[in-house]
Formats: structure tokens, C-alpha cells, sequence
């Protein structure tokens, strides 16, 4: 032992606790040293006759202990959880246990399992000193660590397995084991050694608790020193006994005897140490916690108010008076409805705290009384004492005026917003690209009624499938190009609507956040680029036609007249040459009547005219070019009103050019439908039907040209001239054909009410 740290310890502002025990500790060290030096220091007592009772008493009372220390050192671990809290119960159950082995098998004990002897009872009692020298050592310079397993119950069952395997070897063994002591000689070398090793390793325990108590300096580590100290002392004594009967013998077991009990203390103060330390954090983080909660309750801008349970308030904050505009003062004591004008809440759930549950974000409209109104949000719930029962009722308050009046304008500007889009004849709409994927986050607009969607279908999802159709993959492109940066313009059809499509994207820090979308619908605006288009066209036309008419028709009137003279003096070999070149010429003349027409339009006086009864007419006149193609013609009216406002003769010349090309599509014959019907009011519209060959779709949008036609010997003139008139009595005409089934042609005109 570092007699010179002891002498230090003793002159050092220390405890006078911890001044008594060093005291103790170095007087004892100087009584076992004269006890060691001089054994004959010791009076002989003539223990002989009360030798058994002696030894039996110590023994008991230390197995006493070992067993105390193993129950307080589980006890402690309930709350400590370490590893030495968890073993210390283990290695002292044990040793226990071998203590009492020790005493029970000493010669003159009345019973034991099997035959007392000296040699069991020595070997029992070794196997004790050296578990315990090694176990204290092992817990000493162990690193301290906290438990996480749950199942060590079972461990309990580990120090009994150790006593049963050692009380099995000694016992069945006994006769093959060395022999320890020899009564009149002493103790033998093998004992000595045994004890030597013993007294080392408390000697290096005694080594890390000094270590311990230098970094601490608590009381604890000075009674385990003092502990382990006694147990040194009496290993050194027991190798200089000669017979067992010595007095050296008693004050070996004296010295175990005491240093059990300094060590159980030495765990008992660590026990109370921790109690004090954990009561003092526990009191010093109640008087933090309740400073931080007094200051935020101070501090808060919200009413923080404590009621009691027949509502008179108790405790306010100066929060209560910025929201309510009544002092703490004046409202201790009062109810809410004594402080305020008006107060509009529904009672019902103001029960149910009274009855102990709590309200959380209840909402009410107070009328203070400066009269200002204000609108709070507030939270109550029960404060109860530590056996469960209510004792007051606390409210957590918070002025949500500011905050209504602006989520009021905030769903006024989100409402104003979604039906401006939703009124907007286009469509606008916004998205991100999230891991590769295309996600809408908000699109409408009629335009998207128009196309037969609805905004859920969009938000939330890619690309609809009805905009990849018609092989408009470069949807995605666009998409992709406007995500990385650059703005893009483009058009695309989509179920036979033209739409003009802007996506421009959105920098927010400097990083794209979403890109805006505006589509507009540019159907009507291409069809009238298209009808100028054709205008234009016929503007051309026509001017070339006034030349090209003008210019034949002074050479054509001669070439016919001379053709007819001609025609007089050939003779019959020759007449069916000039019957040709008159069919000619008179074809050449129908052209350019008809170019007359194209080139200058005619001011006419529309009159009431009778549709069906022109069909008639018409029909009557391609009675014979019917026959002899083998086609039927059917007329069905189912019309109210059939009269229009318009010119007979050119309503005849349209049906004459509509009716004619239905016939010649039909080359081996076919059956022609015409219907006329109102389709709704003030409008007349008349479909021709037929069963031909039918037109190719590529080519519907190109009828009316001038000069595009599907016939051999065709000009298209005819079928430009019809457009001319029908566009002149404000209808339209329009073509729906499939090929090899047939062609449908639709005139809608103006009746006489509607005109």
C-alpha cells in the first residue's frame, strides 16, 4: 500500500469522513504489519475449546455478507445497469457458497454431504480467496460499460454451476489433491504460493482503486481500499500458522470478516453517492426546466391562462393581455365571459374539458371590451396532480385574426386564379421532371374540356396518351428542351383541334423550378388561312381565267363558225371529223364559260327557292346519265322549313356538280341517297350519298383547288365553282369519304327565317 498517498490524503482538504477512514486505514496497516512481523505479538487466548464456534461464527457472518453484497449489488443494478453492477452479484454468490462449503466441511461440524476433513475445508476455502482475488481484480481493470441485454436472469444460474463443478472435484478428488496444511508442521509451500498469488492480486486491486481515487477522490474507493487491504493482511496470515488451532487462524477470518464488510460498504455509499448525484441533477434540471418554462410562458406572445375548475382563472401571461386587452391584474380570479363583450364559441366541447378531455385548435370570435373583435385559436386541456386527479384547467390561446383575413384572401386570389385558367378558351398548364418523369402540377382551361379531359386527369400524371397520338412522340422532346432552358414554340392536332403550344420555363435562384405552359386553339385561324390561301388562288385564277377567255373566245367563235360551214360541203366520209371537232370546240367553249364565272362573279338578286323542288329538277335532268350507269337515285325529305334565299340556277349548277360526280364514281353502278333535313333551326342541310369508290383522306382537305381533281379529263373547276356559290349564300360544304365505300357530301345553308 502508497503509504505516502495515504499521508497525503490525510493532510489534503478532504471530508472529515474520508479523513477518519485514511486514519483507520493506516492505523490497521501498522497493527497487520506488527500481527505479520512479530506473530507472537498476538496473545495466545486459548482458543482450543472455542476454536469450532469461533471459526463457525466468522464464517457465517462472512458468508452473511457475500451474500448481502450479491443481494445489494442486484438490487443496484436495477437502477445502475453496468457491468459491474451485473457480475458483482454473480462473483460474490459464488464465493459465498464456497465460504460456506469451507465452514460446513470443517472437522467438527456435525453434518456435511459427506466426511469432514481438513483438506476439504482448505480447499474449499482457496478456491474462495483466489475467486475472489481474481474477480475483484477482473471488475477493477475492466472498462465500465452499460447493459443493453435483457435476458440476464439467466446468469443467476452461472455462480452455482462454478460451486456445484468445484464442490464435485474437491469432494470425489479429496484424496489425489496436494496436500495444503499439516497439522504440528504448518502450512505447506503449495499453500503459501497459493496465498502469495492471492495477496498480489489484491495488491494490484488495491493498485486501480488508488488510481480510481485519485481521479474521484470519493469515499468509496477509500473503503474498498481499506476492504481490499484486510483481505491482503489475512492472506499473508494465514501462511504463517503452524496448527489450525492458532490464534493466527481467528484474526485471518476477523480480517476476511472486516474486509467484506468495508467492501460492502464501499458499494452501499456508492449506492447512496449515485442516489444524492441523481437527486441533485434531478433537482438541478427541475430548477432549468422550470426557469426555461417560466420564461417561456412570460415571453410567449400567446395567451397562456390557467382556470380552475369552476373557470376562474388563476395565472395569466402577459400574453393575455396583448389578445384579450385585459391586465393580469383584473383578470385573476374572473371567468373569460366577465372580460369580453361577446364571446361566439360553441359550448359543447367546453364540457368535455371540464370533464377531463382536452380541445386542441378550438376556434372562437371574442369581442374585447375596447371593441375590437378578434378571432382565436385555443388549446385547453386538464392539469392533474400526481394521483390522477384534475386540479386546474390550462388554455394555450393564439390571435389568428391576421392569419384568417390573409388564408381568406389567399382562397379569394386561389379562387380568382383557377377561374380565370378555367374561363380561359386555351389551357395553361405547369410541370417538373422528377427522377426522369413528367409530373402536371396544375392545368385547365376550356380547352381541355374541349378535348374531352378533366384537370385530374392531368395533375399528378405524364404525358395523356390522347397527345402522343398521330405519332406525336416529340412531345416529349419539347417537354425536355424547355425542362433544360430554352423556350419552345410549336404546334400539334389532337382529336382534329390545332393548337398552338408555348412552354416556357421558370427560374427560380437560378435553377429551373417548373415550366408554364399556354396552349392556345388556332383551329378557326388556320381555316382561314387556308380559305385565303384559297381566295388567293382564286383570285390568281381568275384573273388568268379573264385573260385566257377573253383571249379564245374572239378565235373560238370563228373556228365554230367556220367548223358549221365546213361541215355543209364535206361529204358522209368526212362528217364524223367535223361532228368532233364541233364536240371540241363546244367543250373548249363550256371551259371557258365556266372560267367566265371563276373570273367574274355574278351580282345576283337572291329569291326564295324551294330545295327539294330544285333537287327535283336536278334529278329529272340526270335521270338518263343514271340510267345508263346503272345507279339509282333516292330523294328523302324530312324538313320543316325548306325554303332559302338564294339563286335557283346556281343552287341547280352545285347540286348538277355534286350529284354528277357521285354518278361517275359509280362505274358499275350503286344507289345515290339524298336527305334533307333541318338539323337545327334556321339552317336546311342536304347530304348526298353515294356508294362509289370513295375519296382518299390525304386528299379531302385539297377539293375546291382550281384545277385538282380525281377525274381523267377534269379540270376541277366545277367543284371550285360549287364552293364559290355556297360560300355566296353564307353555308358550307363539307366532305366525309372512305374509299370503296362511298362519299357523303354535306350542304348546310340558311333557311329563309334564318338567312
Amino acid at each position: 500500500m502508497d503509504i505516502g498517498f495515504i499521508l497525503r490524503c490525510l493532510m489534503s482538504r478532504t471530508s472529515q469522513s474520508n479523513k477518519i477512514s485514511i486514519a483507520t486505514i493506516l492505523i490497521g496497516s501498522v497493527l497487520l504489519a506488527a500481527l505479520f512481523l512479530f506473530p507472537g505479538f498476538l496473545p495466545s487466548l486459548n482458543l482450543e475449546k472455542n476454536h469450532l464456534a469461533f471459526h463457525t461464527l466468522l464464517e457465517f457472518f462472512s458468508v452473511f455478507v457475500s451474500f448481502s453484497i450479491s443481494a445489494f449489488g442486484w438490487i443496484a443494478f436495477r437502477d445502475m445497469r453496468t457491468t459491474t453492477m451485473l457480475w458483482l452479484p454473480i462473483v460474490f454468490t459464488a464465493i459465498g457458497a464456497l465460504d460456506l462449503l469451507h465452514a460446513l466441511s470443517y472437522e467438527g461440524m456435525p453434518f456435511f454431504i459427506t466426511e469432514n476433513s481438513a483438506g476439504k475445508s482448505i480447499w474449499f476455502w482457496i478456491a474462495a480467496r483466489l475467486t475472489e482475488s481474481v474477480a475483484l481484480l477482473a471488475l477493477l481493470a475492466h472498462k465500465e460499460k452499460p447493459v443493453t441485454r435483457k435476458q440476464y436472469g439467466a446468469l443467476l444460474l452461472l455462480p452455482w454451476a462454478y460451486v456445484l463443478l468445484l464442490a464435485v472435484i474437491i469432494i470425489r478428488f479429496e484424496a489425489s489433491l496436494p496436500t495444503l496444511v499439516v497439522n504440528g508442521a504448518g502450512t505447506t509451500a503449495l499453500k503459501n504460493a497459493l496465498e502469495y498469488v492471492n495477496a498480489a492480486l489484491h495488491a494490484a486491486s488495491i493498485v486501480f482503486v488508488v488510481r480510481y481515487y485519485r481521479q474521484t477522490r470519493s469515499r468509496t474507493e477509500l473503503e474498498l481500499v481499506f476492504g481490499i487491504g484486510l483481505l491482503l493482511a489475512a492472506s499473508l496470515l494465514f501462511t504463517v500458522y503452524v496448527h489450525i488451532l492458532d490464534s493466527i487462524v481467528i484474526a485471518g477470518h476477523l480480517l476476511k470478516v472486516a474486509g467484506y464488510v468495508f467492501i460492502f460498504r464501499c458499494f452501499y455509499f456508492a449506492r447512496l453517492e449515485m442516489i444524492f448525484q441523481h437527486k441533485q441533477r434531478t433537482e438541478q434540471d427541475l430548477q432549468e426546466v422550470r426557469g426555461k418554462l417560466e420564461s417561456f410562458i412570460e415571453h410567449t406572445p400567446d395567451c397562456i391562462a390557467f382556470q380552475d375548475l369552476k373557470g376562474r382563472i388563476v395565472q395569466v401571461n402577459h400574453g393575455f393581455e396583448t389578445i384579450f386587452g385585459v391586465c393580469a391584474e383584473e383578470a385573476v380570479g374572473k371567468r373569460l365571459s366577465d372580460l369580453v363583450s361577446a364571446c361566439r364559441m360553441d359550448l359543447k366541447p367546453l364540457r368535455k374539458v371540464f370533464a377531463g378531455e382536452p380541445l386542441i385548435g378550438h376556434e372562437m370570435v371574442i369581442e374585447r371590451k375596447d371593441g375590437k373583435t378578434v378571432r382565436i385559436s385555443t388549446t385547453l386541456s386538464p392539469v392533474r396532480n400526481a394521483a390522477g386527479e384534475r386540479v386546474s384547467i390550462a388554455s394555450i390561446s393564439r390571435d389568428i385574426t391576421e392569419q384568417k383575413e390573409a388564408e381568406a384572401k389567399l382562397r379569394q386570389a386561389e379562387q380568382e386564379l383557377v377561374e380565370t385558367v378555367r374561363e380561359h378558351q386555351g389551357m395553361i398548364l405547369k410541370y417538373k421532371i422528377q427522377e426522369g418523369r413528367i409530373i402536371h402540377t396544375l392545368c385547365d382551361g376550356q380547352l381541355l374540356y374541349d378535348m374531352q379531359l378533366q384537370p385530374e386527369q392531368i395533375v399528378g400524371q405524364g404525358l395523356p396518351a390522347i397527345w402522343l397520338d398521330d405519332g406525336q412522340q416529340r412531345f416529349h422532346e419539347h417537354y425536355q428542351t424547355a425542362w433544360a432552358g430554352r423556350r419552345v414554340d410549336f404546334e400539334a392536332t389532337i382529336q382534329g383541334i390545332v393548337c398552338f403550344i408555348t412552354l416556357s420555363p421558370i427560374r427560380r435562384n437560378g435553377v429551373i423550378a417548373e415550366v408554364i405552359g399556354s396552349w392556345i386553339n388556332i383551329t378557326k385561324l388556320k381555316k382561314t388561312e387556308e380559305l385565303l390561301q384559297k381566295s388567293e388562288k382564286l383570285a390568281v385564277v381568275g384573273e388568268l381565267a379573264a385573260g385566257v377567255a377573253h383571249e379564245i373566245r374572239n378565235p373560238l367563235t370563228t373556228l365554230k363558225g367556220f367548223t358549221q360551214i365546213l361541215g355543209m360541203k364535206v361529204d358522209e366520209d368526212s362528217q364524223p371529223f367535223i361532228e368532233l371537232m364541233m364536240s371540241e370546240l363546244e367543250r373548249i367553249e363550256a371551259i371557258t364559260s365556266e372560267f367566265m364565272v371563276v373570273a367574274k362573279p355574278q351580282q345576283n338578286q337572291y329569291e326564295p327557292v324551294d330545295i327539294p323542288q330544285v333537287l327535283q329538277q336536278v334529278i329529272q335532268l340526270l335521270g338518263p346519265q343514271a340510267t345508263l350507269n346503272n345507279v339509282q337515285i333516292s330523294l328523302e325529305v324530312d324538313a320543316a322549313v325548306t325554303t332559302i334565299y338564294g339563286d335557283a340556277n346556281q343552287m341547280k349548277q352545285v347540286f348538277m356538280n355534286v350529284m354528277k360526280n357521285a354518278i361517275e364514281s359509280m362505274e358499275r353502278g350503286g344507289s345515290m341517297y339524298i336527305e334533307v333535313d333541318n338539323p337545327q333551326a334556321g339552317q336546311l342541310c342536304v347530304k348526298v350519298r353515294d356508294t362509289g369508290s370513295g375519296i382518299p383522306a390525304d386528299m379531302l382537305p385539297r377539293l375546291g383547288e382550281p384545277f385538282y381533281t380525281l377525274k381523267e379529263k377534269g379540270t376541277g373547276l366545277g367543284l371550285m365553282v360549287s364552293y364559290r356559290i355556297i360560300e355566296a349564300h353564307q353555308g358550307r360544304i363539307s366532305f366525309d369519304s372512305e374509299v370503296g365505300l362511298g362519299t357523303t357530301v354535306r350542304i348546310a345553308l340558311p333557311t329563309k327565317s334564318g338567312f
